[in-house]
């Protein structure tokens, strides 16, 4: 977790509630680069079909786009070389 500086905070309009994390890998390319760093709203408790989310599961954290599949969730790297690999997931909920 990377704390988010007052500045951004209040440049931004963001609320106590945003941390900072460190993306680690080229699965979301081309929307997210190894080394970036993202802003996560932690309050956000709602479900919009195709959006990027960051997640834990498992003991691990992820940062996918997640798409509903009646009772699965779809959990899926934006990096196109990544699907040819298998690194698409359907998890039961």
């Amino acid at each position: 977790t990377i704390v988010v500086p007052n500045q951004m905070v209040n440049r931004y309009n963001l609320n106590s509630y945003c941390v900072g994390a460190l993306i680690d890998g080229v699965s979301m390319e081309p929307k997210l680069h190894d080394g970036d760093i993202v802003i996560i709203d932690r309050s956000v408790d709602t479900f919009e079909d195709d959006n990027v989310y960051a997640f834990f599961y498992d003991d691990h954290c992820y940062i996918k786009q997640l798409q509903k599949l009646g009772n699965e969730l779809k959990v899926k790297s934006l990096n196109p070389d990544f699907e040819h690999k298998g690194y698409y997931h359907c998890w039961q909920i």
